[in-house]
């Protein structure tokens, strides 16, 4: 008798156990998007496809706080953006950050800076993205850049993010979102490397 409660108990717990497998803690083979924002104006999230117009999940932000499960396509890690909007959906107040689903956990946080961590290549896109921001800050400074210039910096800069991302999603990403400011040349050299 107490051999066959113990039998009975351990069976039980055997299948709570795998019951509760990639519901929470541990991303295991999905990949588990945690979102915290500081600003209190945004109360839903959405996670879309890099156009934003096919919506693949959303969540209500619940004390600064919000999160999504991807369990699907994540044999090939893809780009998706988080958009972060006010009651109203206003286009004005909406916030889009890029980040990359793959197996395991991404950290999003929205405060004064944007910050991605959590993957291999959530940690290259937060590195593109504050390139991009030393970019643009770059040309900024330089008041007297004539609009051609201006244009070439950004291309070169775009080519080079592309090439060295190349083998992965955030190069998909940067090329999707930026490719349309590649001059001929940079283009080029960059359809030449894929």
């Amino acid at each position: 008798m107490k051999t066959d409660t113990l039998l009975l108990l351990s069976f039980a717990v055997l299948v709570t156990l795998f019951s509760c497998r990639g519901s929470g803690g541990n991303a295991g083979n999905a990949c588990l998007v945690e979102g915290k924002t500081d600003y209190k104006e945004y109360v839903k999230a959405y996670l879309v496809n890099p156009d934003g117009n096919v919506l693949l999940d959303s969540a209500e932000i619940d004390n600064g706080r919000f999160q999504f499960s991807v369990t699907e396509g994540l044999e090939r890690p893809r780009a998706l953006l988080v958009r972060l909007t006010d009651k109203d959906k206003s286009p004005l107040m909406q916030m889009d950050m890029p980040m990359v689903a793959e197996k395991g956990r991404v950290r999003l946080e929205v405060g004064e800076y944007i910050l991605t961590t959590g993957t291999p290549l959530n940690r290259a896109m937060q590195t593109f993205l504050n390139s991009l921001q030393q970019c643009k800050d770059g040309v900024a400074a330089q008041d007297s850049l004539a609009v051609e210039e201006i244009r070439r910096v950004y291309s070169a800069f775009y080519r080079q993010q592309i090439l060295s991302n190349r083998n992965n999603a955030v190069g998909d990403y940067i090329y999707q979102a930026y490719g349309v400011h590649l001059l001929p040349e940079d283009r080029e050299a960059v359809e030449n490397a894929w």
